[in-house]
């Protein structure tokens, strides 16, 4: 099994709303065609908010490069 996915709401609002950039799109599309219900990678806006987190990767769609 890949990568699982825990999206944060903020990251699934606007690519709902075609708010993100392109790759950010690319990413969460693909994301949504799997099953993003267990969390190993987090992407979300909110960065900051999960900074706490010991040993937890966070992808901001923003800022993927």
């Amino acid at each position: 099994m890949g990568v699982r996915y825990l999206i944060d709401t903020n990251a699934a609002i606007d690519f709902l709303n075609n708010k993100l950039p392109q790759n950010g799109k690319r990413l969460l599309a693909g994301v949504f065609d799997e099953n993003p219900l267990l969390s190993v990678v987090l992407i979300t806006r909110n960065v900051s908010d999960f900074k706490g987190i010991d040993g937890l990767e966070v992808m901001n769609p923003w800022c993927l490069t």
